[in-house]
This record gives structure tokens, C-alpha cells and sequence, in this order.
């Protein structure tokens, strides 16, 4: 896909909240050429030919079987110490390569090779119930050969749990067919087909472990009741079979059931004693809240050791807690600031600083006081808990109850509408980071920039809504610039305005956490009876409906949107788009035409995966403006630099 033929849009271009159903809150266009001429080979086909860049390539095989739908954990040893996972992809692939920090610019010059730093060291993969070849990483010139080789996985003797259930290989034919076929629509992004061939699978064998596990990975974003069945199911037909456990070790942490998580975490460990960064997690999680202080220490320092590169964030965060309760000052200190060298911007960070900051306080030292349970104070708050269950969202939060939607609608119904009526225009400060990753995560093209931003919403005499989105100042880069550009942050909270919320359907759980905020979790998903206007595309002189899914978090104490997460309800085969995220995080702003605050968004990430590339946006607003509704006013294109 070339830049300068096809452009991605994220655009905000007609808002309609009333009149015809044929335009929408947000109209993304391609314009170009057939996009059918930009296919793009195979990874397998992509592996064996020559390419530059700073990363290393490999497989890894289960001999005498096949790949477990979970991705396999991949690690990088050096010198005995875990210095670097990953994982692999649907095909077994996996790769080696710088990960970005969420703050890191482009480096322009001499840079030292990545991957030299791991010659020498050891590749393995790691999946229980198997014991894994080692690949040592020879010094050798990736710009020629990336490839290091395949790592073979063989059932290790005497394993007493395993990631791979014996009882599918006692699956009759019908029911194994069921599955494979169950694994291609997974791939190729038809989950509801999926669940059907799984249901269908332990229809006709009960016993199957696999099939009782896979459905309930894929029931876990919507009923975390169905998924617990069925996890349970599978522990039944198979108690040796590993992966349930973890998963049932996440749900009860999301339901605060403590002795649940430590039970199941600790069943996870008996017949895996060597465990993973996420058993291990959930098993100090549990222990603190139980006040099982010591052995809570001793899980989180192993999950830790399993995770450098962090991808469980909430790890360092966790045993910080657990070292203020057992009175470490110094070591809750010490593992606070490394939180700072990794966290992203958002309340968990912030948390943190303020941790820091009671910590280093005299008085706060003097007294050392514990913190043994989440009972409100800054010194005991522990990061949103994470989960491993929810396929279709980011978002790290735990439920505890249930709550009505039709009491929780109009209170958010309410804001959408203030916001709308008393804002025809913010401005603020952005700094915006683009990304354009090949099929295989290498960053293409990387840009980053701070600009003076405004954003403009217009009432037409045809009842549309026009937001438009303005910048003193454009990334220069000639590859990447046009190709996207995210206008999504000012309008996706449009969904609950009145004249959109009857396009979905939308159930309510809560009361949910989400990082320091008691929320309620609406989940939505557009109906098929009715029209979808929110979103459009348009290549050449053909239109494409959008259908999202999505979930927003409400704060329960004044029904303010505090984040929102959308996807595509199903992929657009004729134009590749295979996927397209889109997160926003919300703040309240003080807004001196009405009384009290407006909520804008704070942050906005959206991701688009089409025609085999990876499209990323990442925006941070600060020094917010608003200017309220004149009626007789006409928008124009804002000055060059806002105040």
C-alpha cells in the first residue's frame, strides 16, 4: 500500500443527529486506487526473502502435533536472566525487536544494533507439559539472514499438567472436524461462527478439553458466566489440563473472590510448578488481599523476573503495595520509580507519582503506617487489576455486581447532549505520535509532534453536526503523511447521543473499576435491524457501513463518559480492513459558560489493520480552551497558533 495512493481517514466529518440516516458521526474515506492490487505475500513467504531491519525472526513446532490456539511465550535468556520475551502469532511465527516506549522519538543517526546485544544468549519457547529446544543467537548479519531457526516443542515425561488436553486426541471425527473448522473462522475474524462449530464440538463430545477452553476464551468478552462454565467444563473433562485455571484465576479476580484467585493460581502451579508472569501474578494478587504478605512478596518477584519487557504493568506496582505493607519503605520506593520508566500517561501513573510523593513525604515516613488492604488511601491503592480473558477489549478492570441499563442511559444520554449544545469549539496543546507498522510489527515510519489543536463542532440548516479538527503544525514525513489521521476523539461519545443510541444494543455490568474510577461498564453493538450512520467508508465511488462494538466506562457518581474502546463488528473483506480499534480516555474540563466541568477526551489511540499494514495514532491533549455556543458565529479555519 503506497502513501501517496491510498489515504485512511479517521475523520469526523458530518455529525448527524437528526434528518437523513445516510451520513454519520464519523465518515472515514479511501480514496485511490483498487485495493486489490496491493496484496501482500504470506509471513512464510515473507520470512524467506531478504529484508532489512534490527529484529530476528523464527518459528517454533510442536512435534507430533499441532499449535495450541494460545500464543507461546518466547524468551530470550542471557546469562541465566530472562532479557527479553515475546510471543508467537496464530502460525507460530515469532519475533525479536525493539519495543517502543510510549514516549521514545525517532533516533536520527548512529544507532547501536538491537539485537547484538542478545549474541550469545539463548532462545526457548515455553508451554506446559513440553519441553522446548534452544536456539543460541550467533553474531551473525540479520540484514541478510534475520531467520534464527525453528524451536521444536516435545511432551515432556512425566509433565503432570500439560497446555494440551489427551482427550483431543479421543475426539471423534465429527467433533474434531468441528474444531478445525471453529479454528479457521478464528482466523479469519468470524468469532460468532467460531462459538457456534465450538458449541457444536462438545455437543457431540463432552469430554473435549480444548473445545470447552477455546469457547470459553471466545465467550469471555460478553458473559464471563458462560465463559466460567465452560472453563469449568473443561477442568471436568481434563484436570490435569493447564490453561482453565489461569483463566478462572483472572475471572475471580475481576469479582474480587480472592480465595478463588489463590486456589486456582495455586492449582496452575501444581502442575506447572515453573508457572508463568500472569499465574504468578494473580497468585500474589490474591495472597495480599488475603494478608498472605510473604508469600505474596515471594509470586510477585517471580512473575516479575518472567516479564522485562513489563507487559504485565501491573506487576512492580503490586509488590510496591505489598513492600509498604510489610513496612520496606525503601523497596516500595525503589520499585514505584521504576514504574515511572514504563508506565504510560493515565491514572496509573499518576497513582504512582502520588505514592512516590507520600513515600518521600517526612511525616509519611515517620509514622510507617501498613497498608495491608485497597482501603481507599493513595499508599494502599493497587493498579487496575488486570485480565487476560477479555478478547475484545484492552481494558484492565473487575466487576463485582450488575446494574440497569435503562438507569444508567440517560444520565450519560444527558452529558453527550451538554457537550454537544455548549461547545462549538476547544483548543488545546497535542502531541501526536504516527505509526506505520509492516504485516510483520516493524515500524515503517515513525513521526512525532506537538501542535496548537483545535476542534470545531457546526450545527447545519440540514441538521448535521460538522466536526472538524485543525493543527498549526503537520508531522513532516513524506511516506507516512496522508496516509492516516485520526479525528476520532471529539466524536465517539456521539454513539449515546439520541440520535444514534437506538442503532445499538447495550447491556450494562458494574460496578466495575476502571483505574481509580467506580464505573459502570456499558457494552454496545450495533443492531442489524436498523441503519448505521456513526461511521462510513468510502473507496473511489462506493460506500461500506461500518457496524462497532464497543464498551464505555460511566463514572457512577455523575454518569461522565471515563474511557471508551471501539471495534469492528466484522472485518470489510473488499477493502482489506481486517481490524480498526479506537480508545479514548476522558477528563473533566472546567468550562466557564455553564456551571461545573465539561469531559473531553484526554488521550486517543486508534489502530487500523488493513491490507496487511498496521496504521497506529496516539494523541495526548493538555491546556484545554472551550468556547461556548454563539449561535450567530461562523466557524473559520482558527488562527496559526490558539491560545
Amino acid at each position: 500500500m503506497k502513501a501517496n495512493l491510498v489515504a485512511l481517514v479517521f475523520g469526523v466529518v458530518a455529525v448527524q443527529l437528526a434528518g437523513s440516516a445516510r451520513c454519520g458521526a464519523q465518515n472515514l474515506a479511501l480514496t485511490g486506487v483498487d485495493p486489490d492490487q496491493y496484496r501482500y505475500a504470506d509471513f512464510e513467504k515473507f520470512q524467506g526473502r531478504s529484508r532489512s531491519g534490527d529484529a530476528l525472526i523464527g518459528d517454533v513446532i510442536v512435534t507430533g502435533g499441532s499449535l495450541p490456539w494460545d500464543s507461546i511465550q518466547v524468551m530470550v535468556t542471557c546469562n541465566g536472566k530472562a532479557s527479553f520475551t515475546t510471543t508467537t502469532d496464530a502460525k507460530g511465527n515469532f519475533r525479536i525487536a525493539r519495543q517502543e516506549h510510549f514516549d521514545s522519538v525517532p533516533v536520527i543517526g548512529k544507532e547501536k544494533s538491537f539485537t547484538g546485544q542478545f549474541v550469545g544468549c539463548r532462545v526457548a519457547a515455553v508451554l506446559p507439559g513440553f519441553q522446548s529446544s534452544q536456539l543460541i543467537i550467533a553474531n551473525h548479519d540479520i540484514q541478510s539472514s534475520p531467520n534464527i531457526g525453528s524451536i521444536k516443542l516435545t511432551p515432556e515425561a512425566g509433565s503432570t499438567g500439560s497446555a494440551v488436553s489427551p482427550t483431543s486426541a479421543s475426539a471423534p471425527k465429527e467433533a474434531m472436524k468441528s474444531f478445525q473448522k471453529a479454528r479457521n473462522d478464528w482466523l479469519n475474524n468470524k468469532p460468532d461462527r467460531a462459538v457456534a462449530q465450538l458449541q457444536k464440538a462438545v455437543q457431540i463430545y463432552p469430554q473435549f478439553a480444548e473445545a470447552w477452553y477455546v469457547l470459553g476464551r471466545l465467550e469471555a468478552a460478553s458473559n464471563s458466566q458462560q465463559a466460567q462454565h465452560a472453563f469449568k467444563k473443561a477442568i471436568e473433562a481434563d484436570p490435569n489440563f493447564v490453561p482453565p485455571y489461569e483463566q478462572l484465576a483472572s475471572l475471580a479476580a475481576q469479582a474480587m473472590k480472592w480465595e478463588e484467585v489463590v486456589d486456582n493460581a495455586h492449582r496452575a502451579l501444581e502442575l506447572n510448578p515453573r508457572g508463568n508472569l500472569d499465574v504468578w501474578y494473580y497468585h500474589a494478587l490474591g495472597n495480599f488481599e488475603l494478608k498472605n504478605l510473604d508469600v505474596a512478596e515471594s509470586s510477585a518477584l517471580k512473575s516479575l523476573s518472567m516479564d522485562p519487557l513489563h507487559s504485565q504493568p501491573a506487576t512492580e506496582q503490586l509488590l510496591a503495595v505489598i513492600l509498604m505493607a510489610k513496612h520496606d519503605q525503601t523497596g516500595a520506593l525503589q520499585h514505584l520509580r521504576n514504574c515511572l520508566t514504563y508506565f504510560p500517561p493515565g491514572p496509573n501513573l499518576e497513582l504512582v507519582k502520588r505514592q512516590i510523593a507520600k513515600l518521600e513525604s517526612p511525616s509519611e515516613i515517620a509514622s510507617a503506617k501498613p497498608a495491608t488492604s485497597v482501603d481507599g488511601s493513595d499508599l494502599s491503592k493497587l493498579p487496575s487489576i488486570p485480565t487476560n480473558v477479555r478478547s475484545d477489549s484492552s481494558a484492565r478492570s473487575h466487576a463485582t455486581g450488575s446494574c440497569r441499563i435503562d438507569n444508567v442511559l440517560p444520565g450519560v444520554t444527558l452529558h453527550v447532549e451538554e457537550f454537544v449544545e455548549n461547545v462549538n469549539r476547544f483548543t488545546a496543546t497535542e502531541v501526536l505520535v504516527r505509526e506505520r507498522l509492516d504485516r510483520n510489527g516493524d515500524v515503517k515510519d515513525r513521526v512525532q509532534s506537538r501542535s496548537n489543536y483545535v476542534a470545531t463542532i457546526q450545527k447545519l440548516p440540514s441538521s448535521f453536526y460538522v466536526v472538524d479538527e485543525y493543527r498549526d503544525k503537520a508531522p513532516e514525513n513524506t511516506s507516512l503523511g496522508g496516509m492516516i489521521r485520526a479525528n476520532v476523539a471529539p466524536a465517539l461519545a456521539l454513539i449515546f447521543h439520541p440520535s444514534h443510541i437506538d442503532e445499538y444494543e447495550m447491556e450494562c455490568e458494574g460496578p466495575v473499576d476502571w483505574s481509580n474510577y467506580k464505573t459502570w461498564r456499558v457494552d454496545f453493538w450495533q443492531r442489524r435491524d436498523r441503519p448505521a450512520t456513526m461511521i462510513g467508508f468510502e473507496l473511489g465511488h462506493k460506500e461500506y457501513t461500518i457496524l462497532l462494538k464497543g464498551s464505555a466506562w460511566v463514572d457512577m457518581s455523575n454518569f461522565q463518559i471515563v474511557h471508551m474502546e471501539t471495534d469492528l463488528l466484522q472485518p470489510i473483506p473488499d477493502m482489506k480492513l481486517d481490524g480498526l480499534h479506537q480508545s479514548v480516555d476522558y477528563g473533566s474540563v472546567a468550562f466557564t459558560g455553564t456551571a461545573g466541568f465539561l469531559w473531553l477526551p484526554q488521550t486517543a489511540e486508534v489502530t487500523a489493520d488493513i491490507q496487511g499494514k498496521r496504521l497506529v495514532e496516539r494523541h495526548t491533549y493538555s491546556k484545554f480552551q472551550i468556547f461556548s455556543v454563539d449561535t450567530q458565529q461562523k466557524i473559520s479555519q482558527p488562527p496559526d497558533s490558539p491560545n
